[in-house]
């Protein structure tokens, strides 16, 4: 895979594949930059993206968005399956990707570039105990998730971890925490 033209797929169930046929095409105003000068020598060397190939990343962003659909579907069914159970309001359910994507932002396709379209990445909590809905605008990263699920299982952490609870945030707590990811405790 280079990084103008991706290589994966999306398939989309049958059912889902006519779903967003109006969403207009994506193109942000960095597709096209014609000024890359402030970019890293391999972003500016990257011919711009053709017509052609923008058209493809369209059709890859409706697929991926149309494949969604059958995700969704079956959060839904886990979901209501734990509430006939019962069991719904002390089940920790936790939705997370492994990172962005580019959709032709800076001329890039894929995912393997730092910048936020690639690094930004969905990461939801249902947790009914612990919080009302809401959206957390603090910094959170992956190395979070184990001594938060430790905790919430109420096991404590058997050695010391770089991650750090992200219960007292998902409780609403004002505590303070981490204001950006780095290396290794650099918080």
């Amino acid at each position: 895979m280079t990084k103008r033209s991706p290589s994966w797929r999306a398939p989309a169930r049958p059912e889902d594949e006519g779903r967003y046929g109006n969403l207009p095409l994506h193109r942000p105003l960095c597709h096209q930059e014609a000024d890359r000068s402030d970019k890293p020598r391999w972003v500016r060397e990257e011919p711009p993206l053709s017509r052609e190939h923008a058209e493809t990343l369209d059709t890859f962003r409706l697929n991926q968005l149309r494949s969604l659909m059958a995700l969704d579907r079956s959060i839904e069914a886990i979901v209501n399956r734990m509430s006939e159970l019962g069991q719904l309001d002390r089940t920790v359910i936790i939705y997370l990707s492994d990172n962005g994507v580019f959709w032709g932002e800076h001329g890039l396709a894929g995912k393997d570039a730092v910048y936020e379209e690639a690094i930004r990445v969905p990461f939801a909590v249902r947790y009914p105990r612990l919080a009302a809905p809401r959206t957390e605008r603090r910094v959170v990263a992956n190395i979070a998730l184990a001594p938060t699920i430790l905790e919430l299982a109420g096991i404590g952490q058997p050695y010391p971890m770089d991650g750090v609870s992200l219960v007292p945030l998902l409780a609403g707590r004002e505590v303070e925490y981490r204001r950006r990811v780095g290396f290794l405790g650099d918080g």
